[in-house]
């Protein structure tokens, strides 16, 4: 079993926004400072894919978390699957009652 760096889910959504402002404010600077349109069109359209990537990632980690609330919820010990930039991961989602046999730890799963 490969343990894999944590992130809580809210660390997860304000880096995303982090990384999108950022990008942003990148692309404005970019605007305004970069004399070429050639060098300018390209910068902001890459930028702008950063962004849209970005959003999309954090709405997969949102959709991921609901998931395990609801299995959390459920009460059965579970694991559930979820995808990060084109990986899967499974979480073990503990049952309602914690036991010993379950430790809720992240573990990934061989690309498909």
């Amino acid at each position: 079993m490969t343990k894999v760096f944590a992130l809580n889910v809210e660390a997860a959504k304000h880096l995303g926004l982090a990384i999108s402002a950022g990008s942003v404010l990148l692309a404005l600077f970019v605007a305004v400072f970069v004399r070429k349109a050639i060098a300018k069109a390209l910068v902001i359209l890459l930028l702008g894919g950063l962004i849209v990537v970005t959003m999309s990632q954090r709405s997969n980690i949102s959709k991921c978390a609901s998931r395990i609330q609801t299995d959390y919820r459920s009460g059965a010990g579970t694991t559930t699957t979820c995808k990060f930039f084109g990986r899967q991961f499974a979480v073990d989602v503990p049952s309602s009652v914690p036991d010993d046999t379950n430790d809720g730890s992240v573990t990934e799963e061989p690309a498909e």
